[in-house]
């Protein structure tokens, strides 16, 4: 069933003071109605207090709000679908009585989608925002990768200026607004396609700052972001095209799980992974997960890196791991990247969100365990690491509560940079068949830039073969006043009898890896008990000579499972003798059959690169012990809900 777009009503206003009402609208039932403001103000802060109410719906989502370089202009995006939706004017309304310099808004609706779920959650793939560069006269957006081919696309560009905006060739114009009676100029251009583009964007005549939001529309038949049956709750995404920012202070959503896809009042386990870098010695990159509904994740994992490698294949890894609980109306959950400095481009790939229902899973502190360290303070106003590798604690699990039963372990810590030239290192004491709390993973980097915010990520196995020590994580700094300081962490620990099969390889000792790639994690050859999704994390840590690269994925025997991911270097040294970098893979991954799964790695330039602490995990999702379905394996190459 093909895409087809009906536009509702526009408008503009200016010296905005007390909300804004629409024209009268009667939307169809089952229809996606899409809600784009376009707002230019000198406090674009307030613009995630925003709220629609009216226009014949119950309840609007909104999907995100966000200013581009400038700080003052932005596009706001809500949707809604209902079967019965009534009718009447839209109320706009925002919190903080700030008055608004200009405001536009565009209202369509889309018939032809998914109509699962609850309120158009499974109409809504993926979504995301982009910041353009330095001022201009034309915007393009990064690209994802659709779900399919029949799938459509939304856009809203925002400008600075108020003129005409002519859309990207190959999207059909639904509104173009200006506004130009305030203090502040606006213009805002939507446009609507009915199948997957191969690019977008826009263009006006004046130079001035832009951004701009894409979103894509599932067709009826295909699948949206919804947990699957017959296993553990859960919902995963993932990128796997290369996503670029240019410009210093522009800010990008890489990836997305909308809102409508998560359940209300409910507390999830969220696992993030992107790789990362810069085009130059001395941008700093800069990548962080976010939600709305969990505020403190705005500080808590964001991730500053200044790679100093030039590669445009050189990227770094990020890994974050925290629970958090939705709101009734739950928001958007978003891996957003942007470049700290320079004029030049940060870049993300291979990302991935997975998101599990703890409240299925049971209880904190009965069913499951958890640490939750804040953030002691900003740089100096916090804890300085202590040059002993076991003194600082990040965060810690009690090895009296864990027993000697298996768990899988997620978690992070976050360190201040304050000094280059310097290292700082994190160190995971007491897992894998350990009597007493010894090392069994760590990263050691140099500062190579002061104001850093260094992230340290990782899924690990726990089961103490006697005894009962602790899980923690340490930090620790090369010598005194080395200005490296805690930015607080996370621990969480779940039991492996909770999955239908949980299997792992880990070795502590080095391997030497050349330029030839070779296997230095493997499980199987394996035969899951149900067949369907599983989780594959591997992870390692890395050592060699100056600027040394090495590379990390997985391969079922011998092909990836992970489009792309073996032609990107991680590891990025450049101390040879006080880098020890950690690398780090994950993917849903479809098994059903007998499969080896190999962690595979390669040096890419000068010398050997040694791999310490190698460890490849499968966590197969499945919780359902009926039949199996017949399922062929399946490599991701995109995002996809089930």
């Amino acid at each position: 069933m093909a895409i087809t777009n009906t536009a509702l009503t526009s408008g503009t206003a200016f010296t905005v003071s007390s909300g804004q009402a629409t024209a009268s609208i009667s939307p169809t039932g089952d229809r996606l109605v899409i809600v784009a403001l376009g707002v230019n103000d000198a406090d674009f802060e307030l613009a995630e207090d925003f709220a629609l109410s009216g226009g014949g719906m119950t309840t609007w989502r909104l999907l995100s709000a966000k200013a581009h370089a400038s700080a003052s202009c932005g596009v706001v995006i809500f949707a809604a679908m209902q079967s019965s939706p009534g009718s009447g004017t839209i109320s706009i309304t925002w919190q903080g009585g700030e008055v608004l310099a200009a405001l536009a808004w565009s209202v369509s609706e889309f018939a032809g989608l998914n109509t699962g779920g609850s309120n158009g959650s499974l109409a809504i793939r993926n979504f995301i925002w982009q910041a353009g560069g330095p001022a201009a006269t034309s915007f393009v957006g990064d690209l994802p990768t659709f779900g399919s081919a029949n799938n459509g696309a939304f856009q809203a560009v925002v400008h600075e200026i108020a003129e005409a905006t002519a859309t990207d060739a190959q999207f059909t114009e639904i509104h173009d607004l200006t506004e130009s009676g305030g203090s502040d100029a606006l213009g805002m251009a939507t446009a609507f396609r009915a199948d997957d583009p191969t690019s977008w964007g826009a263009t006006w005549a004046t130079s001035d700052s832009m951004s701009g939001f894409l979103v894509e529309l599932v067709e009826a038949g295909e699948d949206g972001i919804e947990e699957p049956t017959g296993e553990m709750p859960h919902l995963y995404v993932e990128e796997n095209n290369a996503m670029i920012g240019k410009g210093s202070g522009n800010q990008h959503i890489a990836l997305a799980v909308p809102g409508p896809a998560l359940k209300a009042s409910t507390k999830y386990l969220v696992v993030a992974r992107a790789l990362m870098g810069g085009a130059s010695m001395s941008v700093r990159a800069a990548v962080k997960l976010r939600t709305a509904d969990e505020t403190s994740f705005d500080t808590k994992a964001d991730h500053w890196l200044e790679p100093n490698q030039t590669g445009a294949d050189r990227l770094a890894p990020y890994f974050f791991a925290h629970s958090f609980t939705t709101s009734a109306t739950p928001s958007s959950v978003t891996l957003e990247y942007d470049t700290q400095t320079g004029s030049s481009f940060a870049r993300v790939d291979q990302m991935s969100i997975l998101l599990l229902d703890l409240d299925d899973i049971g209880t904190e502190g009965t069913d499951y365990w958890e640490d939750i360290q804040a953030d002691p303070g900003d740089g100096n106003g916090g804890d300085e690491y202590s040059t002993s590798a076991e003194t600082t604690v990040i965060a810690q699990l009690l090895g009296s509560d864990l027993g000697t039963a298996e768990h899988v372990v997620f978690g992070y810590g976050r360190c201040h940079v304050g000094s280059t030239g310097r290292w700082f290192r994190h160190d995971l004491f007491g897992c894998y068949d350990e009597a007493t709390a010894v090392s069994q993973s760590y990263h050691q980097s140099e500062g190579e830039d002061s104001a850093e915010e260094r992230i340290s990520g990782f899924a690990i196995r726990h089961k103490a073969s006697s005894g009962t020590p602790n899980v923690t994580l340490y930090g620790s700094e090369e010598a005194a006043n080395g200005n490296m300081w805690d930015g607080g962490g996370y621990l969480i620990a779940l039991p492996t009898a909770l999955f239908d099969d949980f299997e792992e390889d880990y070795t502590a000792a080095a391997m030497g890896v050349g330029s030839t790639e070779d296997t230095i994690a493997s499980v199987g050859p394996y035969t899951p008990t149900t067949n369907g999704n599983h989780m594959v994390f591997g992870c390692s840590t890395g050592s060699g000579p100056n600027n040394q690269i090495g590379g990390c994925w997985v391969d079922e025997t011998t092909t990836e499972i992970r489009v792309h991911e073996a032609t990107i270097s991680q590891g990025m040294k450049w101390d040879g003798a006080k880098d020890f970098e950690i690398q780090s893979t994950f993917q849903r991954y479809s098994i059903s059959s007998e499969v080896t799964l190999n962690l595979q790695s390669v040096g890419i330039a000068g010398g050997t690169f040694n791999q310490e602490m190698r460890r490849l995990i499968a966590v197969n999702l499945a919780v359902d012990a009926g039949p199996p379905p017949t399922l062929a394996p399946q490599r991701l190459s995109k995002g996809v809900g089930i």
